[in-house]
């Protein structure tokens, strides 16, 4: 006896939502903006001394939360 598969009456796995993929790109977004506002802001403050090394350091932490915070996300 040979048994065929009906296609017809099996259940499609659902797909990924569209609302789904709006928000990745928005946790993306929201991410990098924060390493990007954090790096502007850590620069700034007035008790981080204006050495080239240093800047240089605290901008790279800064983009480090942001990538982390996408990580997280």
């Amino acid at each position: 006896m040979v048994r065929t598969a009906e296609y017809g009456n099996a259940q499609q796995p659902a797909g990924p939502q569209p609302a789904a993929k709006a928000r990745i790109g928005l946790i993306v977004a929201a991410s990098m903006a924060v390493g990007l506002v954090l790096a502007v802001v850590l620069v700034a403050v007035p008790f981080i001394p204006a050495k080239g090394n240093v800047l240089t350091g605290v901008v790279l932490l800064a983009f480090a939360v942001g990538w982390a915070l996408l990580a997280v996300l």
